[in-house]
């Protein structure tokens, strides 16, 4: 067998690995700190971590979607 993974302590995107959680199914998950304002701690698996599926808790979709309705609103108040 190989060498187990150790995440720990790496960055992916916006997230921090803080800790190796195993859950009911066998998969191996990372609790991971995004360093949004907010601090979020979510689970992820080691393949989204590492294939970059995620990379933060969600808040730049968030925000992406703030500044494209903030943008219709100027479009839409020269009307």
């Amino acid at each position: 067998m190989g060498k187990a993974l150790n995440l720990k302590d790496k960055k992916y995107g916006k997230l921090t690995v803080l800790y190796k959680i195993e859950n009911k199914w066998e998969l191996t998950q990372w609790k991971c700190q995004c360093n949004c304002p907010k601090k979020t701690i979510i689970d992820v698996t080691t393949k989204d971590l590492r294939s970059g599926r995620i990379k933060d808790c969600g808040c730049n979709k968030k925000e992406k979607k703030r500044k494209i309705k903030s943008k219709f609103n100027i479009f839409n108040n020269w009307r």
